[in-house]
């Protein structure tokens, strides 16, 4: 698997609102470096800036990769952002605006208990500024929004107010005041909530001179926030509007407004389908569609001659979804006149291939004529992100397509996730079930099994009467898509010879007994001294395994038993085809193929207690909605045995999704 330029999503939960860093700094050049640093206005520039980077040069100016990195967040990509403050931690390791970046690109990506354990200790160093201060207390109040039950949901909320409360108190700041706000009227603290957001409200007006003429977004996000808490809908509407104006393309801050937005009226019992009207963000598009037809197609499905036409009604429908980020394959036919559709509209365009990009034009474009290969390299170059399925695989076969079409929705599903978007499915469809799986029909199937309607296109209107319904035909695949788990216990190796027979009757029975009482048992299971590998159907029984065996290892007081008292497993767990078989010595079923080595390959890297998920894994669970679980973005993580750089997720429990 290959990511280029970096991008790949994870289940968000991004509640309420950035710290003050992101309200209206100064100036885009470094402070105190020498360095005059003009960022671009678009992700595109950004982009092509972080490529054109020089480690060296900038490991002596922290600032570059603070401004830089702040620019990439803005727009909406908290992993990519990641990355580049943690590039830049490694030569200033103490660097309290990094640390602060680094913490705020995690709460952004999913995994807001890890930002609050850096913001934590930036705190108990002293560093309680009103930015420490308001970002330690927003991962409070995401950490509320994930709680397991309501005693631990106000528990968070209560240590968000008064975090916010107290840097309200003391510094005056209009976002914190207005975020202990909402935290007052969510506690149920209403007349309380109404007085800050009047004490805001009046100080916000004043910094504007009471007029409409700020051009700072947060400010103007504010006061159409206190509008709100104070039940002002028509007021709140109006200063909405114009922070729509004002963010231009920062899509993030957008949606951090649009959770706050919702919360409020939420705890007000008030709709909140207005909040698509007030704070618009365009449309995360996932798309699937057919291959133009080869000259050797003996019945028109998509013919040369419509091309023009699937290509103005794509564009049509776009712009009727108001569509601003676009994932999809690059196949000749629908797939690129997708992508060029959304390049056009100057949208953000993410690529999924289910093999390496030569492999995958030889296949699935070149077929088409030289016209299409050109253009699919062009839309390779513009685009985001490309990520390669299985680099190691050459041609896939029907499931590689599907494992593809998965991928694309998940990745999909994750990017609305993290901007508070809507996920709108298209595809230009035929409207026939395909002759195996894999096809564009496949996937329209699987979005309308969990209740999407999908726009559809016609690729060609006047078709050949059929002389029957083509039936489907039993597939021939070896491969099957399955979730693969794999553990092993840090520290096994300095074990004292007495303690081997404890650590096998004692430590290994917890996965013992679990696997005899779980649901969804594994469809194979092997053991070789501390290690442990299942496969299991589907995502969401091995990650909520994971998570249950992580849980029964951490309860077990080990020292009582003559074992060390920290034991525990690291899990990695990832997704893909696999080829089903029996192994030819122990005679039992088993996998194999390139996705176990992937698998593998990641579980060394997890530290110990923790469970460490690929990209596809995370995709495959937002795309079939598995239940009981978040995956919370690591990093890029190289993983062992030189297999590469990986972007990493870490599995964390949460009930009632």
């Amino acid at each position: 698997m290959v990511i280029f330029c970096s991008h790949v999503r994870a289940r968000v939960r991004d509640p309420p609102r950035p710290p003050p860093m992101e309200a209206g700094r100064e100036s885009a050049c470094p402070r105190g470096q020498g360095v005059n640093l003009r960022l671009p206005g678009d992700l595109p520039g950004l982009l092509a800036m972080y490529r054109r980077r020089q480690p060296d040069h900038w490991a002596k100016r922290p600032r570059l990769y603070a401004n830089l990195g702040r620019s990439i967040l803005e727009r909406g990509e908290p992993l990519l952002a990641f990355d580049l403050f943690q590039e830049g931690l490694a030569s200033s390791p103490k660097d309290p605006e990094l640390l602060r970046l680094l913490a705020l690109s995690l709460a952004r990506s999913g995994a807001p208990r890890r930002a609050c354990d850096i913001l934590t200790r930036l705190y108990r160093q002293g560093q309680r500024d009103e930015e420490t201060s308001g970002m330690l207390a927003r991962t409070h109040k995401d950490l509320a929004a994930l709680a397991a039950n309501p005693g631990e949901c106000d528990k968070e909320r209560r240590l968000a107010f008064g975090f916010y409360f107290d840097s309200y108190r003391k510094q005056g700041g209009y976002y914190a005041g207005i975020n202990a706000a909402t935290l007052a009227l969510q506690l149920g603290r209403h007349n309380r909530a109404r007085g800050l957001a009047r004490q805001v409200l009046d100080r916000c007006l004043r910094l504007t001179g009471r007029r409409a003429g700020t051009q700072d977004y947060w400010l103007a996000a504010t006061v159409g926030e206190g509008n709100l808490v104070l039940g002002d809908d028509r007021q709140a509407e109006f200063w909405y509007h114009r922070a729509t104006r004002l963010a231009g393309g920062r899509y993030a801050d957008l949606g951090s407004t649009r959770r706050q937005a919702r919360l409020i009226l939420r705890s007000l019992g008030k709709d909140a389908s207005c909040l698509q009207r007030w704070l618009r963000i365009p449309a995360v598009v996932s798309f699937t569609g057919h291959r133009i037809d080869s000259p050797s197609r003996d019945r028109p499905r998509f013919p040369h001659s419509a091309e023009r036409a699937v290509r103005a009604e794509i564009a049509r429908r776009l712009e009727t979804l108001d569509a601003g980020f676009g994932f999809s394959s690059a196949a000749s036919g629908a797939d690129i006149l997708f992508i060029e559709a959304m390049l056009e509209r100057g949208g953000e365009v993410h690529v999924v291939l289910p093999c390496n990009p030569h492999e995958f034009r030889g296949e699935s474009v070149d077929p088409a004529g030289p016209r299409w290969g050109r253009r699919f390299d062009t839309v390779l170059r513009q685009a985001v992100s490309v990520y390669v399925a299985n680099e190691r695989g050459k041609t896939p076969g029907s499931l590689g397509y599907v494992y593809a079409n998965l991928l694309t929705d998940g990745l999909a599903r994750l990017k609305a996730s993290s901007l508070d978007a809507e996920m709108k499915p298209m595809a230009v469809w035929d409207g026939e079930r395909e002759a195996g799986p894999g096809g564009t029909g496949s996937l329209v199937r699987h979005w309308r099994s969990q209740g999407f309607k999908p726009e559809i296109i016609s690729p060609c209107r006047k078709r050949a009467r059929a002389t029957g319904r083509r039936p489907a035909k039993p597939s021939r695949e070896t491969q099957q898509i399955k979730a693969l788990l794999f553990a092993d216990v840090a520290g096994y190796g300095r074990l004292k010879e007495e303690q081997i027979p404890a650590f096998v009757t004692r430590f290994m029975r917890v996965p013992g007994r679990l696997l005899k009482t779980w649901p969804a048992p594994p469809e194979a299971k092997a053991t070789w001294g501390d290690a442990l590998y299942l496969v299991f159907g589907d995502v969401g029984s091995a990650g909520r395994f994971a998570l249950e065996l992580s849980d029964r290892v951490r309860s077990v007081r080990w020292a009582e038993l003559g074992l060390p008292p920290n034991l525990s497993f690291r899990i990695s767990l990832h997704a893909g085809p696999v080829y089903r078989i029996i192994d030819p010595v122990t005679l039992r079923p088993s996998v194999t193929g390139a996705h176990v080595t992937c698998g593998a390959r990641i579980e060394p890297v997890a530290p110990p207690g923790q469970i460490y998920a690929s990209q596809a894994f995370a995709a495959l669970a937002a795309s079939q909605k598995a239940a009981g679980f978040i995956c919370e973005y690591v990093g890029a993580v190289p993983l062992a045995k030189g297999f590469g750089t990986w972007p990493l997720y870490h599995l964390r429990r949460v009930r009632g999704l």
